[in-house]
């Protein structure tokens, strides 16, 4: 019969591996949906929009085509406008940040074979103020 040392140091061997096959799970499955910058820094910008019709939380930002963050929240505007019923919160990688300026707009797209909605972030012109 194995002494209580050696199974406690199996038990020890097979509960590390388990955690390190768990983290490295983890790690495939948010690389390979598509999140930007998993660990990179990220600043917050808000955008009004007319209609979230189709766009989710999780939806991709993109800055000229670019994947740079994604939709963090969408919630009803505090402003009567139509054209601003919306707010949505964008989470975007901060290596972007001195392309969305003042002047840049967003406006919802198409992507895909089903219509999948994403927010696409024209680039600023030299004349306009960064974002922070």
């Amino acid at each position: 019969m194995p002494s209580r040392e050696k199974i406690q140091w199996v038990q020890l061997r097979v509960g590390v591996l388990l955690l390190v096959s768990l983290v490295a799970f983890a790690v495939a499955v948010i690389s390979i949906s598509g999140q930007v910058g998993l660990f990179s820094k990220r600043y917050v910008l808000k955008t009004y929009v007319g209609s979230a019709t189709g766009l989710h939380v999780g939806a991709p930002v993109s800055v000229g085509g670019i994947p740079v963050g994604n939709v963090k929240s969408m919630d009803l505007s505090p402003y009567l406008e139509p054209e601003r019923a919306v707010q949505l919160t964008l989470s975007i990688s901060a290596k972007f940040q001195g392309e969305i300026r003042s002047d840049s707009t967003a406006r919802l797209e198409r992507q895909g074979l089903l219509g999948e909605r994403s927010v696409d972030i024209s680039r600023g012109g030299p004349q306009g103020v960064i974002l922070r």
